[in-house]
C-alpha cells in the first residue's frame, strides 16, 4: 500500500514537474516574441525618423534650388526689370517684383533707306526711314537718330551702297565723330560700326562726310544697333 502511494506520489511529481517546465517554456517563448517585436518596432521608428530628416533636408534643397533658378531666370531675361532699378537690369533691387514693376530693357533696331538716290550732304544725318525691327523704340526713323534709353554697352553697324565719287560717312555720338567709313578704291560699298558705351540720353547717328556722290537707297543700305548689356 505504501509502495503504491509512493509510486503515485512520484508519478504526480513527474506530472507537476513536466507541467511547470512546459509553462515556463511558454513564458520564455512569449517573452522572446515580445522582445523581438519591440526591437523591430524600434528599428522602424528609427528608420522613420531618418526618412523625416532626409525629407526635411530635401525640401530645403528644393527651396534653395527654386530660389537660385528664379534669380537666374530674372538675370538671363533682359525683358524683366523692376522700375526701381536704374540703368542695369542685373542690379539688386528692393521691394516686391510684380508685373506692374517690370519694364523692358531690350533695345534693338534694324532700318533701311527708302529706294532711290540719296545725295551727299556734308554734316547731314542719313535717314534710314524704314524699320524692320525697333524694340524699345529708341531709334527714330523720321530723324535717323538713335537715343539711348539706358546706360550700357551698345553695338552699331552701317552698310550702304554708294556711287562714285561718294567716299566717306561717319558715325557720331552726341555730334562727335566716333568712326569713319570710306569707299576704298572705288568699291562702291561702305561698312563701318563699333561698340560704344552710352549714357541714357546719348544720341547716335550716321552722317554724310562726302560732298559729292550718292547713296543707293533701298534694302542695300542698312543701319542697325542693339544694347549688349
Amino acid at each position: 500500500m505504501v509502495s503504491q502511494l509512493c509510486r503515485k506520489a512520484w508519478a504526480l511529481s513527474v506530472i507537476l514537474l513536466t507541467a511547470c517546465c512546459s509553462t515556463a517554456g511558454h513564458v520564455i517563448t512569449r517573452s522572446d516574441d515580445v522582445n523581438a517585436l519591440e526591437i523591430v518596432q524600434a528599428q522602424h521608428a528609427s528608420e522613420i525618423e531618418t526618412l523625416k530628416t532626409e525629407m526635411a533636408a530635401m525640401k530645403a534643397k528644393i527651396a534653395a534650388f527654386e530660389t537660385q533658378t528664379g534669380a537666374l531666370y530674372t538675370r538671363t531675361n533682359p525683358t524683366l526689370l523692376p522700375t526701381t532699378c536704374a540703368n542695369d537690369e542685373f542690379q539688386v533691387c528692393t521691394g516686391n517684383m510684380t508685373e506692374n514693376h517690370l519694364i523692358s530693357v531690350s533695345v534693338a533696331f534694324t532700318a533701311y533707306t527708302s529706294a532711290g538716290n540719296i545725295p551727299a550732304s556734308p554734316g547731314g544725318v542719313i535717314r534710314f526711314e524704314h524699320t524692320l525691327e525697333n524694340t524699345g523704340n529708341a531709334y527714330d526713323p523720321n530723324s535717323g537718330v538713335f537715343t539711348a534709353p539706358f546706360d550700357g554697352l551698345y553695338m552699331f553697324l552701317v552698310s550702304v551702297d554708294v556711287d562714285h565719287p561718294y567716299s566717306i560717312l561717319r558715325l557720331e555720338k552726341n555730334g562727335h565723330v566716333m568712326v569713319y567709313g570710306n569707299d576704298d578704291n572705288g568699291r562702291e560699298h561702305i561698312t563701318t560700326g563699333g561698340v560704344f558705351r552710352l549714357q541714357s540720353g546719348d544720341t547716335v547717328a550716321m552722317v554724310h562726310e562726302s560732298s559729292a556722290g550718292i547713296i543707293d537707297g533701298g534694302h542695300e543700305s542698312v543701319f542697325f544697333g542693339y544694347r549688349l548689356h
